[in-house]
């Protein structure tokens, strides 16, 4: 959260471009990397199986291990962009083009960036939604 804040305040200081991003249903897009089974919920259980059970191909919210495959997931997907995570602090990510730069900074499920190039900024935000 202190890299999260600090990468605002320098984008206030320096007049640099920033955004704020949720990233919706985020435990959702990270596939399990074990074999989790489930009971069927109330409500969409299966008529002729009820006593069938679900094995789960996505992290659910809830689930121990969901924040690292979430995190394992988001950094797969910056790192095929060309980002590049710092060894100092693992949530926060740097693109670099000349004299181009953009910074992702992780929390959970919210990402900031900021970047001193608004054309830079753009083509990073779909990236960002396409994880």
């Amino acid at each position: 959260m202190k890299s999260f804040r600090t990468l605002v305040a320098i984008a206030a200081a320096e007049g640099k471009d920033d955004t704020h991003m949720d990233v919706c249903t985020a435990f959702l897009n990270a596939p399990c990397e074990e074999d989790i089974y489930m009971r069927q919920p109330p409500g969409a259980a299966c008529t002729k199986h009820p006593h069938y059970v679900w094995k789960l191909l996505k992290c659910i919210y809830g689930l121990k291990n969901a924040p690292q495959n979430w995190a394992d997931t988001l950094h797969r997907a910056l790192s095929r962009y060309g980002f590049i995570r710092l060894e100092s602090d693992q949530a926060v990510y740097l693109l670099r083009s000349g004299s181009k730069i953009c910074a992702i900074s992780a929390h959970v499920d919210d990402l900031c960036i900021v970047s001193n190039d608004k054309l830079l900024m753009q083509r990073t935000k779909p990236c960002s939604t396409n994880l």
